[in-house]
């Protein structure tokens, strides 16, 4: 969740302080809410499971980077030209960076 308590109050501020269009700002927003429901959902989770070891566990986790990545591509492709091909492209760079994230703090 790339150090996810240092980014929400970051993202919050920045977001905020770049969004110029009304675009930008809903795009913000977005994104703001979709890391924080990521945030709280991974809390939680985590309180209810521990240290992910079972395969549900694990398949559980998956469920919420999924969830999290789905909502993350669609913030981002907001007022794009082709937002059906960029989903695509931005859902998967944002599965492969929370794997790679799990991976670096040997989380599974």
């Amino acid at each position: 969740m790339r150090h996810l308590w240092a980014i929400v109050p970051l993202l919050a501020t920045s977001f905020s302080a770049v969004a110029e269009t009304p675009a930008d700002k809903a795009r913000a927003e977005c994104l703001t809410n979709a890391l924080k429901e990521h945030a709280n959902a991974g809390v939680a989770l985590y309180a209810s499971q521990g240290l992910f070891t079972s395969v549900n566990d694990v398949m559980a986790r998956r469920h919420l980077d999924e969830s999290y990545c789905l909502q993350y591509a669609r913030c981002v492709v907001v007022g794009t030209k082709s937002p059906e091909s960029a989903m695509g492209v931005e859902f998967s760079k944002c599965l492969d960076d929370e794997a790679e994230e799990r991976l670096k703090n040997g989380v599974k």
